[in-house]
């Protein structure tokens, strides 16, 4: 399955929460932090494919969650190969 998860809305850290919970099969009892979606990624079976666009984010607060979230992206890809991740600003296709 292949995810583009479009951020220019997102201005919060609940903002982008919600924009998670919009595009992905997370189930209901989700909490909402990169622990939780960690783990409920890194359990994923089948391959899913992870595309976050338009990161330009003007809160700082943000800015600096989404590189945490790349940072657990790397590790989460590495736990689970199914799983890819990329950020609209990588280098290459194959995520942080």
């Amino acid at each position: 399955m292949y995810y583009e998860i479009d951020l220019t809305k997102a201005k919060t850290r609940a903002d982008l929460y919600d924009l998670l919970e919009e595009a992905l099969p997370l189930p209901d009892y989700f909490g909402r932090n990169l622990d939780a979606l960690y783990d409920v990624l890194s359990e994923i079976p089948e391959a899913m494919w992870i595309r976050f666009r338009d990161l330009e984010c003007r809160e700082y607060d943000l800015e600096r969650y989404l590189r945490r979230l790349k940072r657990m992206s790397g590790g989460l890809m590495e736990e689970n190969p199914n799983i890819r991740i990329a950020f609209d600003s990588d280098d290459d296709e194959e995520g942080q």
